[in-house]
This record gives structure tokens, C-alpha cells and sequence, in this order.
């Protein structure tokens, strides 16, 4: 069975995206979102980690997407399901446990190292794509 994760597509004003940055792994940058826990729907894992990872209380708007990371050999790693996001309430700050840092980026400007999912579905959320599927080869 493929895993299942979560994530939140947040933009300001002037349409930048917030980000967080991992404390452990490879430390990437990425779309704020988790692992999927037994007995919660996806979008209470997608609000569940905003939460976790940046103190924002999010209200999902609509689904950007769902992406498959495969392995070179064609494997399914884990899906991702990718929300756009709206702030009810909170100041972003990272957990310190998961995440070392956050920060409002550039669509046009991301910062690297990233994960494997985050700028495809960036690039989804900003052309203004909806309920896509994508197949995405994990390096």
C-alpha cells in the first residue's frame, strides 16, 4: 500500500508562498504537510500538519492536486495530495521539532534543496490548475 501525505499551498498578497524548511533528512524546503495517520481523512492530515509545522489555523479551499513520487524503477513511493489553503488564524512560526525555519518565496525564486513534490504543485497552484494528477520521478 502507498503512503499517503498532505500539503498546503499558502500565498500573501503579493503571491508569494510560504515554506518550510526540514530540520532532519535532507533538509529541503517544501510545501508545509505530513504524513497521513490512520483514521483521519487527507484534508484533516493537510490542516492537522499546517498547524504542526507553521502554528496556522488553515480552512482548505481546493484540492491543486494529487501527486504520485515514484522511484527510477517506477515504484510508487508515496502519494501527495495538495490543498490551497487560506489562514483563519495564527502567527507562522516553525514547530523547531520538523522544521527549522519558514518564509514567503517567490514562485519565480525557490529556494533549493527542495522535496520532490513541492515545485511542480507550486507551479500547479500558480497557473491555476485544479484537481490534477501528476506522476513524479523521486531522484
Amino acid at each position: 500500500m502507498t503512503r499517503r501525505a498532505a500539503s498546503v499551498f499558502i500565498t500573501d498578497e503579493r503571491g508569494f508562498v510560504l515554506l518550510v524548511h526540514e530540520a532532519d533528512g535532507k533538509h529541503r524546503w517544501g510545501l508545509p504537510g505530513g504524513r497521513h495517520e490512520p483514521g483521519e481523512s487527507i484534508e484533516e492530515t493537510a490542516v492537522r500538519e499546517a498547524k504542526e509545522e507553521t502554528n496556522l489555523d488553515v480552512e482548505l479551499l481546493e484540492l491543486i492536486g494529487e501527486y504520485r513520487l515514484v522511484s527510477a524503477g517506477g515504484e510508487a513511493l508515496l502519494d501527495v495530495s495538495v490543498f490551497i489553503a487560506e489562514v483563519l488564524s495564527g502567527d507562522p512560526m516553525p514547530d523547531d521539532d520538523e522544521i527549522q525555519a519558514l518564509g514567503w518565496f517567490d514562485p519565480d525564486k525557490l529556494p533549493h534543496p527542495m522535496t520532490t513534490s513541492a515545485p511542480r504543485a507550486i507551479e500547479d497552484g500558480v497557473r491555476g490548475e485544479r484537481g490534477v494528477t501528476r506522476r513524479i520521478v523521486d531522484h
